[in-house]
Formats: structure tokens, sequence, C-alpha cells
């Protein structure tokens, strides 16, 4: 697609591309679109490549269309590039004109990410971040939304009630492992939980925070190396079910404490590396040794107790 071609094309031989992956337009960007065009003119003309006789496909710019369009312009300066030569052509087009000027939003992508997929016949993050454009993490992140089942497609998509695609990449490393459950490896069941926690999420009762699904993980972690999952499942149902527990619940005081022990061996290990000869000169600062002395005491009366 080398030829390209720049002329006033009339608005209604214009039509959007079918395969465009921004799906949502802000109705409050394409207002400020329409007051920068009134005031100043199409400073970007759009790109586009013809289908028929007197019919244009956009391949990039349909906000600018379609602000001209609401505003009652009849032309509009518009690239005439070669026409794709199939439908995955038309789409990686798109991906890589468009993509690194303004991220569209994460599951539209996605959406068109699975059409590539299926096009291509891989889904090997390395092949489709080179001929997107998209970096890995992205296309990471569009296959965690992808795996969902297909209802939650309209919650992601029109962003329903407090939940956003974080939401559910938060929730994939808990959900996942889950599902990967016998007694849990069907639709029915996995949805039921995601279910649950969408509703306590959105009323707002046990935790506030897509972070929080952090305590989840560790929990899971924690069941699972015990080979206790069938633990961590009844009180993931009991969480679910109960609206005044809260994500405390899944706080593990075992867990806890192995972490301070670790914790703690770590610094020790650090300074015992750090305080070196080679490095003494380095911490010759009355501070230093003032905050070593009140150390070495603290140390003492931990080393004490702990005998």
């Amino acid at each position: 697609m080398n030829n390209q071609t720049l002329k006033e094309i009339e608005i209604g031989k214009i039509k959007p591309n079918p395969h465009n992956p921004r799906l949502i337009f802000n109705e409050k960007e394409l207002d400020d679109l329409k007051s920068s065009i009134q005031i100043a003119g199409v400073l970007v003309p759009i790109t586009v490549y013809q289908e028929k006789e007197d019919e244009y496909i956009i391949l990039d710019g349909e906000r600018r269309w379609r602000a001209c369009t609401s505003l009652g312009k009849e032309k509009i300066p518009a690239n005439i590039i070669d026409k794709p030569k199939d439908v995955t052509q038309n789409i990686l087009h798109m991906f890589n004109i468009h993509y690194f000027r303004e991220q569209w939003e994460l599951f539209p992508t996605a959406l068109k990410l699975e059409q590539i997929i299926d096009l291509l016949k891989t889904d090997k993050d390395s092949i489709l971040s080179r001929y997107t454009g998209l970096n890995l993490t992205t296309v990471k992140r569009c296959k965690i939304l992808l795996w969902y089942p297909e209802k939650y497609r309209d919650l992601l998509l029109y962003k329903q009630g407090r939940i956003s695609t974080d939401f559910f990449i938060e929730l994939f490393p808990i959900i996942k492992k889950v599902n990967d459950q016998p007694e849990y490896n069907n639709e029915l069941k996995i949805s039921r939980i995601i279910d649950g926690l969408i509703d306590k999420f959105n009323e707002n009762k046990g935790f506030s925070d897509v972070k929080e699904f952090r305590e989840m993980r560790k929990a899971i972690k924690y069941y699972e190396s015990r080979g206790e999952m069938y633990t961590f499942i009844k009180n993931l149902n009991e969480f679910i079910n109960e609206p005044n527990i809260s994500m405390d619940f899944f706080i593990i005081d075992d867990l806890e404490v192995e972490r301070t022990k670790n914790n703690v061996l770590k610094q020790i290990n650090f300074l015992s590396q750090t305080l070196t000869d080679d490095n003494i000169e380095l911490l010759s600062d009355y501070y230093i040794l003032e905050q070593l002395i009140q150390f070495r005491d603290k140390l003492n009366e931990v080393i004490i107790k702990l005998q």
C-alpha cells in the first residue's frame, strides 16, 4: 500500500470500516472534536481506500468523519491509499496506523486481536505483537480478557457498574486456578463465582479495590502448596455468600509469619554482605554510627528474648 493521493471527498461517499477495533466513541470527545473542527477545520486528513467508484472505506479517522457528518460538512480531506488485499491486512493496517497515536480501549482491542488470532492461525504472543504493533504486555492482557466466558463481553465493552478490565485481569490468576479444579471446570460453575464477586464488588461489600484480589492470590498459593485447594474454594464461596465478610478473611497468619521470617533473613543477609571491611570507610558518618549502636542494642534485646 504505497500509493497515496490527497483529495477532498464528499462525506456521503465515505463509510466506516466494519473491522475498526474502535467500537465505542466517547460523546464528550466527539463534541470537543466538533468544536475544534468548527474553529480550525480538519487539520489531519483521514485515511481511506476506494471500495467502489463512489464509495470509500475509512482506515483511520472515523471520529473526524463522524464529527464532520454531525456538523453537516459536505467534504473532508482524505488520503486515499491502495485497498487492503484481504481482511487480515485491513485490520492489521488499522492497528499499525492508529494504535501508536492513541491507544484504543483494551477490550475492543482484544476483540479485534481475537479475529487476528483466527485469521493468522496462531496465538503466539511474539507473532501477534509483531503483526499488530501491540506490545507483549498488551497482547497478554487482551488474551486474559478473551479467556472469560462470552457472557461477560457486554460488561467489558460497555463498563457497566464499577467493573473494568482491571477487575477481570486482577481476578484471572485466581479464577483460572479454580477453573483448573475438576469440580469447577465448566462454564456454569465458574460463572457463578465470577458473578458473585462482581455483585459483591459492585455493592462495595467486603472489598472496594481490585488490588485486594492480591490477598486472595497469596492465599491460593498457600493452599495450593499444601494440596488444600478445596479449603480455598470453600472459603471463596463463603466470602461470596456472606455480605459482611471482608477480604481480610483470606489473610493467613502462618503465611504472614513465614513472610516476616523470610524478610528478616533477607535483611540480615544484606547487612552481612554490606558491613565488610571494604565498606567500613564508606559508613564513617556520625548518624550511621548512631543508628548502628541503636540497632545493636535492639538486636541484643531480641537475642535475649529468643534465647
